[in-house]
């Protein structure tokens, strides 16, 4: 999965996060990373909040972070 361009750089920094761990640790991170995106984007769409939308696409590089790094593994 690719980045748009306007996320690229936090997908970037995510994903040398990611690489060093577990995909159990991973998932363990992907948990929380989803429940807080859930919060962010209910939070956004009752107060437009501009600081919700950005921990929402937090969440999103996150997500596409370890997308990016599972696909990776599974070529090794």
């Amino acid at each position: 999965m690719r980045a748009p361009d306007w996320l690229a750089d936090l997908v970037s920094t995510t994903r040398r996060r990611v690489r060093r761990m577990s995909v159990e640790d991973m998932g363990i991170w992907l948990d929380a990373a989803g429940s807080g995106m859930s919060k962010a984007f209910a939070e956004y769409v009752r107060d437009r909040d501009p600081a919700a939308l950005a921990e929402f696409e937090r969440g999103l590089a996150i997500l596409v972070a370890m997308n990016q790094e599972v696909r990776d593994r599974q070529k090794v």
